[in-house]
């Protein structure tokens, strides 16, 4: 016997408790969040929903959505980033999100101001060390 009870968005464990579920799930109209969920805040969850827009703007590397999103709707929300770039899936905005970071990697050679400014990309190392510095 089924449900009569509809679950709410965020409760999808109701979902597959309800042998109809799939009929519930096809049913439901898909839009996009336009607010966090329970009541949370978005400075709790680590990003902002501008609706209008339609940009998720994370501000920190835990708060960005696993998987491939359906358009461009991320952005960098990191103080101070001038980077207009949107982009669709976790390890790009992840990737750039560490270029804010303190560097791990400075260049091996000797007097080079990237010793003091250290990469924080291996493969960026890479590069600059065979462009600049002719290296193998």
């Amino acid at each position: 016997m089924a449900s009569s009870r509809e679950p709410s968005p965020f409760d999808a464990r109701a979902y597959f408790d309800n042998p109809d579920w799939i009929e519930l799930a096809l049913s439901r109209d898909h839009k996009p969040v336009t607010a966090a969920p329970f009541g949370a805040s978005a400075n709790s969850l680590g990003w902002k929903w501008d609706a209008s827009s339609g940009i998720m703007l994370c501000y920190d590397i835990d708060s960005i959505p696993t998987g491939r999103q359906a358009s461009k709707n991320l952005k960098c929300g990191i103080s101070g980033c001038t980077l207009k770039t949107l982009f669709d899936r976790k390890f790009e905005l992840e990737r750039h999100m560490r270029t804010h970071d303190t560097g791990n990697f400075p260049c091996p050679v000797h007097g080079c101001e990237r010793n003091t400014k250290p990469f924080t990309r291996p493969d960026k190392l890479g590069e600059h060390v065979k462009k600049v510095h002719g290296q193998k």
